[in-house]
């Protein structure tokens, strides 16, 4: 609620914080318009803006949550790149992480991750994305589930707008979610979160001007690429799953061709959570 910190009229309504000792402002949102929550004064890497979801609605397992939002970082009030291709340092890039809590039971996730380099083109913003799985202890009721940022070093202040938490609609005839990338890399991410050892940027698609695809470059391994959280319920035991993609090999000079590769795959019995990637040779 108040993502883009419209709602609370420039306040900070219905937001927190994870660790209740960083302190907490608005400052001016996206493009310079509206309002968007800066936390600052962060004394540990997981204090930061944080948000209680409310999830009495979402009563089955396996329902899936989209996160998304604009994130940017500040050092002694000067806008700052984030690095996205590690898991440490000062110039760590933020996490988006949730905990919940139902009867005692107790979990926390990674639920996204900070991949575009936007910082040069959107005047320092970047998107920050993901899905994720609702677990058996994380749906019906007595459920406490909060979303809160984390791993950037304490020496950066955090500034996040937009931000949307959102049930995504089970579409087992259209299971991939952002499929022709038209909003970028929202809900996509690397395979495993590998994001130390695969680049993920957006370029043109195969249509030209006008038409977006993801590039996975300095791969460290042929199985690096792009991977989605699909929506295991729609998947059955036995069931055949065809998969369709364009994809276009490069070479180190920047030279390819484009290609189409259809996939299938059989559902087995112990298959919970499918992943889609896409994977080429190095």
């Amino acid at each position: 609620m108040n993502g883009d910190l419209e709602d609370g009229n420039g306040t900070t309504k219905f937001w927190d914080t994870w660790g209740e000792e960083t302190r907490i402002t608005t400052v001016p949102g996206y493009g310079g318009e509206g309002y968007a929550i800066k936390s600052y004064a962060r004394t540990h890497y997981s204090h930061a803006q944080a948000q209680v979801i409310n999830t009495d609605s979402i009563t089955e397992e396996g329902a899936r949550l989209g996160f998304w939002g604009k994130i940017k970082f500040e050092k002694d009030g000067v806008t700052v790149p984030c690095t996205t291709r590690t898991w440490g340092g000062e110039e760590r890039c933020a996490d988006l992480r949730t905990y919940s809590n139902k009867n005692g039971r107790r979990e926390y996730h990674r639920v996204g991750l900070v991949l575009d380099d936007t910082y040069e083109t959107d005047d320092g913003w970047y998107v920050i994305s993901g899905i994720h799985r609702m677990t058996e202890h994380q749906v019906g009721e007595n459920v406490y589930f909060k979303m809160y940022l984390d791993g950037s070093h304490t020496n950066m202040d955090i500034i996040v707008d937009n931000m949307e938490v959102k049930e995504l609609p089970k579409q087992c005839d259209a299971m991939i979610v952002n499929p022709s990338f038209k909003d970028g890399m929202k809900y996509w991410g690397p395979c495993d979160d590998s994001k130390e050892r695969v680049d993920l940027s957006l370029v043109e698609g195969a249509d030209g001007v006008g038409d977006y695809a993801v590039a996975a470059g300095n791969r460290d391994h042929r199985w690096r690429g792009i991977m989605q959280l699909l929506d295991s319920r729609c998947f059955t035991p036995g069931e055949e799953i065809t998969i369709t993609a364009k994809f276009k090999l490069l070479n180190s000079t920047g030279h390819g061709k484009f290609g189409r590769r259809v996939m299938c795959c059989s559902i087995g019995k112990a298959s919970l959570i499918l992943f889609l990637f896409f994977h080429t040779i190095r």
